[in-house]
């Protein structure tokens, strides 16, 4: 999967699309599924 699934850009500013891992850090994004966090 490509970087840029996991940010977009809103008024000038970036946004992350996907939360980050609390356990491994904020470079590890978690998956998005629809029936889990």
């Amino acid at each position: 999967m490509n970087s840029s699934n996991y940010y977009k850009i809103e008024g000038g500013k970036l946004i992350r699309t996907h939360r980050s891992c609390p356990k491994c850090g904020p470079s590890y994004f978690l998956a998005d599924h629809y029936d889990r966090f």
